[in-house]
């Protein structure tokens, strides 16, 4: 979970291999508990984990 000005951005990272359903899952659980807040899919079916590690936080919150 990333946080800016109150304004929550869930993050679930899929393994490789394993699909997004469990991921999603547990997007959907974290949306549940807190409510609406972006999401960011890092793995195959989203932002590539290299990408990810080499974003600049504050544009991954924009």
């Amino acid at each position: 979970m990333l946080s800016r000005g109150g304004a929550l951005t869930a993050v679930a990272v899929e393994r490789p291999g394993e699909g997004f359903g469990r991921a999603a899952a547990g997007l959907s659980a974290f949306r549940e508990r807190f409510g609406s807040c972006r999401t960011l899919a890092v793995g195959p079916s989203g932002i590539p984990l290299v990408e990810f590690l080499r974003a600049d936080p504050v544009a991954l919150l924009s």
